[in-house]
C-alpha cells in the first residue's frame, strides 16, 4: 500500500481519517481529519479505504477514525492502520 515515489523518496507520516458507515454497511464517506504533510500518503490512504475496505451492517450508522501509519522499519516501509473512537451517529 505504500505509494512507490513517497517510498523512493523516503517519506514517512500519519493520514488521519474518518470514515462513515451505513447500517447496512456501505461506506458513505472517507474524510481527511489531519494530512501527513504529504500529499501521496494521503491520497493513498484514503484510496485504500474507499477501495478494499469492506464494512459489516450494525444496527445504527457510524463513524470511525482511523490512523494510517506510513513508516520505515528495519529498512522496510510499512503501512499499518490504528482504529479510533468508533460513534454511533442515529441512535436514539
Amino acid at each position: 500500500m505504500y505509494p512507490k515515489n513517497a517510498e523512493h523518496d523516503g517519506v514517512e507520516g500519519v493520514v488521519f481519517v474518518v470514515i462513515d458507515v451505513s447500517a447496512l454497511g456501505e461506506l458513505r464517506r472517507v474524510a481527511l481529519e489531519k494530512s501527513s504533510g504529504d500529499e501521496r500518503l494521503d491520497f493513498q490512504a484514503v484510496r485504500y479505504i474507499e477501495g478494499l475496505w469492506s464494512f459489516k451492517s450494525q444496527p445504527y450508522d457510524y463513524s470511525m477514525q482511523v490512523a494510517v501509519v506510513f513508516s520505515k522499519e528495519d529498512n522496510r516501509f510499512v503501512s499499518n492502520v490504528e482504529y479510533g473512537e468508533v460513534k454511533c451517529l442515529n441512535a436514539p
